[in-house]
């Protein structure tokens, strides 16, 4: 299931609002694109009060693969895949 873009960025935004100086995003294969641009976006709207701290990772992921028929034996299969962390923190006056 995804989440709207939208909602996320004001949730984020709404914590700031709140006073919270840091918000962390993360976003694992296909929504690193977004998590990037998340951040981003906050950091634009802070007018110079936001900044941006990034690492990459991999993450292993494990996948249970289940036959279709009963004849054939269950599997587990393990892949990498690229994740994002993102420090969204309010700069110190």
């Amino acid at each position: 299931m995804q989440s709207n873009f939208k909602g996320q960025l004001e949730r984020a935004q709404r914590m700031l609002d709140a006073g919270s100086n840091e918000v962390f995003i993360h976003g694992l294969g296909h929504a690193i694109n977004r998590a990037i641009n998340i951040a981003l976006q906050l950091k634009a709207r802070g007018l110079g009060t936001i900044e941006v701290s990034t690492n990459t990772s991999t993450v292993e992921l494990i996948d249970d693969l289940y036959p279709e028929k009963d004849d054939v034996s269950s599997e587990v299969q393990s892949r990498n895949n690229s994740a994002v962390h993102i420090r969204v923190f309010r700069l110190s006056s």
